[in-house]
């Protein structure tokens, strides 16, 4: 099964005779159906891409039925980068539920000849110059969101523009920069995680555009329980670049309306805290340009302080009352597992207030003196300020620019994660924090071209938790050891 843009139909038909009886439209009907449902892309709308435009287009995918090896084998070649493997062109992958998986990515042959291969070729059809973005937020975690989107052309013909956006968050209007409607493409949320706006008109390669999108939806963000709120969607909760989540650096002005009496943290500069009736309503402004733009909120508490070197303000933010499903495993510690990971020991008395603000002021001194370490180490960063903030999450902390998700068991004491069954596994609470506030530069002001790359990042934080390390515990060098043989 073939679909395509380019030239495959002459070439085929200037090769074969013409056939006779009827079509079988079962195969295409299934690679629609495995595009959805099982690579969660709308080709589709890709070939719409390739169609409107007056420029020729370059695209091929096949679907192999393959007898050897297996039946769901995929090739694509696409200019403007292959599904997953951005911004390389081709792809050969297996998409079947037990061999899954992209088994070669590379680009163009020619590019291997003349030596211009490179990870940081630069080919979607457009690049996100900045974002204007406004959300609101109630207290069910349903958001409602407004983007004013500036891009710039790429290549010439562009007039379907792709963008990732929350599977649930459903767009309700696009308009162009003169207040045009636009159509748009907008699938099933089991089915394609993407929508696609349709210009009024093709742009030439280089020019400037505006559109504007408002959506909304439920999912993007949970509501906890007593003020804590897990956002869901990280780098899709506004229409974000399509190919990857990171490697475009935007400028970002946000502004967020939340329920009263809760605190706003975002990547950027805050700059304006005001109240509205019943919302709190914070602007913030990232400049400059980052690689996403993220937020969290809740009834925090707040602990900060100003460093003189490098000069930044630096806090820390955890809820005052834990979620609500704390409740449930102190009512039931055999459901601990299901948020901790493992059984639970020891006495139900570890468990009486599992409060999470004493512990408010580590997570405050453990950033500070990261970045005095690291500031040593690899220069300033260009951001002035810092966030560590809670998550509910206990499994994992996240590191967006000037904003740090830290788990919940992170500050947690060590008492009640041994209830819980959360050993010091490799260290890992010694190092979440120091880990993810290394991340500011390497991920975030030190960027990555291409998956490829990225590895290297979460390898530089490691070196750098252990310098951390070494100077917290100059007087234990066994613990550096320790991290290694870790």
């Amino acid at each position: 099964m073939l679909r395509f843009t380019d030239g495959t139909y002459d070439e085929l038909k200037g090769a074969s005779k013409q056939a006779t009886g009827t079509c079988d439209a079962a195969p295409l009907r299934n690679s629609a159906k495995a595009m959805r449902k099982e690579l969660n892309y709308n080709l589709d709308a890709r070939i719409l891409q390739d169609v409107i435009s007056p420029e020729q287009g370059g695209l091929f995918v096949a679907f192999v039925h393959g007898k050897h090896y297996d039946g769901k084998t995929l090739l694509t070649i696409d200019p403007h980068g292959a599904h997953g493997v951005y911004p390389e062109e081709i792809s050969l992958e297996t998409y079947d539920e037990g061999k899954r998986g992209i088994w070669s990515a590379f680009h163009y042959s020619a590019e291997y000849a003349k030596g211009t291969a490179s990870s940081s070729g630069k080919n979607a059809v457009v690049h996100i110059e900045h974002q204007q973005l406004e959300t609101e937020i109630d207290k069910s975690g349903r958001l409602q969101g407004k983007a004013v989107i500036s891009m710039v052309a790429r290549v010439p013909g562009v007039r379907a523009v792709p963008l990732a956006l929350f599977a649930s968050l459903r767009v309700s209007s696009v308009t162009g920069q003169s207040g045009e409607a636009l159509n748009f493409v907008q699938e099933n949320k089991q089915e394609d995680p993407e929508f696609w706006v349709i210009l009024s008109k093709a742009m030439a390669k280089d020019e400037r555009f505006n559109i504007t999108v408002h959506y909304g939806g439920s999912d993007a963000i949970q509501s906890e329980g007593s003020g804590n709120y897990y956002p869901v969607a990280r780098n899709n909760w506004y229409p974000n670049f399509a190919s990857g989540e990171f490697g475009e650096y935007t400028t970002y002005d946000m502004t967020f309306r939340i329920p009263k009496r809760m605190t706003m943290v975002a990547t950027g500069n805050l700059v304006s805290d005001t109240n509205d009736g019943n919302h709190n309503v914070t602007v913030w402004k990232a400049e400059p340009p980052i690689t996403v733009a993220g937020f969290n909120f809740g009834t925090f508490k707040k602990e900060d302080t100003k460093l003189e070197k490098p000069p930044m303000e630096v806090a820390s933010f955890a809820n005052s009352d834990p979620p609500d499903w704390v409740n449930r495993v102190k009512q039931n510690s055999s459901t601990a597992g299901t948020y901790f990971g493992g059984p639970v020991g020891g006495t139900g008395q570890a468990l009486c207030s599992m409060n999470t603000t004493s512990l408010n002021k580590k997570a405050l001194g453990e950033a500070q003196f990261s970045l005095a370490v690291y500031s040593e180490y690899f220069g300033a960063l260009p951001f002035k300020n810092l966030a560590m903030t809670q998550q509910t999450a206990t499994n994992y902390g996240q590191s967006w620019p000037m904003l740090v998700y830290l788990p919940m068991s992170y500050l947690l004491d060590e008492t009640t994660r041994h209830y819980l069954g959360m050993s010091e596994a490799y260290g890992y609470f010694t190092v979440v924090a120091p880990h993810e506030v290394a991340h500011q530069w390497w991920g975030h002001d030190v960027g990555f071209n291409s998956y490829r790359d990225q590895w290297m990042s979460e390898g530089f934080a490691e070196m750098s938790a252990s310098l951390y390390i070494q100077y917290v515990y100059s007087k234990e060098p066994q613990r550096f050891t320790k991290f290694w043989n870790d």
